[in-house]
C-alpha cells in the first residue's frame, strides 16, 4: 500500500464491518467527519448519499437565499434577453456589411 493514503473512516468500518460494499460509501450520522467512531458510521448507497445530500443542502439554501434566488433569476432573465437584442442586431448589421460588401465588389469589377 506504498504511496496511497486510506481515510481513517474506512480503515475503523474494515476493522469492525469488513470492507465497504462496492457501490456504497460511508455516511457520518452526526456530520462530523472527524467523528470517526464506528457508532458514528452507516454505509449506504451512492444515490441514498445524493438524496441526502440534495433535500439537506437545498432546504438550507433555499431559507437563506430565497428572496435572492428570485430576484436573481429576474435579473439573469433580463441579461439573456439583452444579450439576444445585442446578437440579434450584430446578426442585422453584420448583414448590412456583407451586402455592402458585395455592392461594392460588383462596382469594382
Amino acid at each position: 500500500m506504498r504511496g496511497r493514503g486510506r481515510y481513517l473512516a474506512v480503515v475503523v468500518w474494515e476493522r469492525t464491518h469488513g470492507p465497504v460494499p462496492d457501490g456504497c460509501c460511508l455516511w457520518f450520522l452526526n456530520r462530523d467527519s472527524l467523528d470517526c467512531r464506528i457508532e458514528n458510521l452507516e454505509a449506504i448507497t451512492l444515490a441514498e448519499r445524493l438524496r441526502r445530500n440534495m433535500a439537506d443542502n437545498y432546504d438550507t439554501w433555499l431559507a437563506n437565499n430565497r428572496p435572492q434566488a428570485v430576484a436573481n433569476g429576474k435579473k439573469y432573465w433580463r441579461a439573456a434577453l439583452d444579450a439576444r437584442r445585442v446578437k440579434a442586431a450584430r446578426r442585422k448589421r453584420n448583414g448590412r456589411l456583407r451586402a455592402e460588401n458585395a455592392e461594392n465588389a460588383e462596382n469594382q469589377t
